[in-house]
């Protein structure tokens, strides 16, 4: 990713994927493999995310450059069978969690909120048009 920065190539599209085959063994097996999952998933982007965001203050690119975590959806903590003592990971269009970084966005700012158990929105729901105008005022769109 760096690379392509040097070179003021712009924008830079990084993804993380998981193979259809994990997602089907998590969907599966949930009630095992979903907390050992989401541990190693989370360890396998944890470090480059981390490094990216370093290489780019250090670069002094930070400030002009918005950098955008999120996923095509919302998850539930729970199967679509009921909560158990097992976790699930269910679609779920009711909350998701996204993160931003640099450009102009206020370091530590949080926008919305989800019930304990990040099921649904509480207070004011934040509409994904509202996110989508964000993201192009960011921009300079």
């Amino acid at each position: 990713m760096g690379k392509f920065s040097k070179i003021g190539w712009r924008p830079i599209n990084a993804q993380y994927k998981v193979s259809f085959s994990d997602i089907a063994r998590l969907h599966l097996l949930a009630p095992v493999l979903v907390k050992a999952g989401m541990i190693r998933h989370c360890r396998e982007v944890d470090q480059p995310i981390a490094g990216l965001l370093t290489d780019l203050k250090q670069r002094g690119q930070l400030e002009e450059t918005l950098v955008v975590w999120a996923s095509e959806m919302g998850r539930t903590p729970f199967r679509n069978d009921g909560l158990g003592k097992n976790p699930g990971r269910e679609h779920n269009s009711q909350a998701l969690c996204m993160w931003m970084a640099g450009g102009d966005v206020k370091g530590g700012a949080t926008a919305g909120e989800t019930d304990d158990f990040s099921l649904r929105s509480v207070g004011e729901a934040i509409h994904i048009r509202d996110v989508h105008a964000t993201l192009l005022h960011l921009m300079g769109l």
